[in-house]
């Protein structure tokens, strides 16, 4: 499973010293979700697009300054099938009063910063 906030995993490298970084997503299929409302949390997405498949990562970007959720996020299947049906059964769907836009992700996530 992904590295989601509420992943034992995710508790477990936490207690090792720090934030894993993000997770291998090599070879998933990505989804990106749009115009979700602010307050979803990694944990209401995992929950939604689970009926479609084993959700391998889920992301939401935040807002540096603040931690606000910007509004999008991304979800990582293994097979373009789960994948497929994920986007057949949420996009378009009505949450919170605003409907959702889910397509291919464009873009790969961006390469960790170097560390020194």
């Amino acid at each position: 499973a992904g590295l989601c906030v509420g992943n034992p995993r995710f508790l477990l490298e936490m207690s090792r010293g720090g934030p894993p970084g993000p997770p291998d997503v090599g070879g998933l299929i990505s989804l990106k979700v749009d115009n979700f409302p602010f307050n979803t949390t990694s944990e209401d997405l995992r929950e939604m697009f689970s009926k479609f498949g084993e959700v391998r990562d889920c992301y939401i970007p935040r807002e540096h300054h603040s931690g606000q959720s910007r509004g999008f996020g991304f979800i990582r299947y293994a097979t373009e099938d789960e994948a497929e049906a994920a986007i057949d059964g949420c996009d378009r769907r009505v949450l919170q009063g605003r409907e959702l836009r889910v397509q291919v992700a464009q873009h790969s996530r961006p390469p960790p910063p170097a560390r020194p």
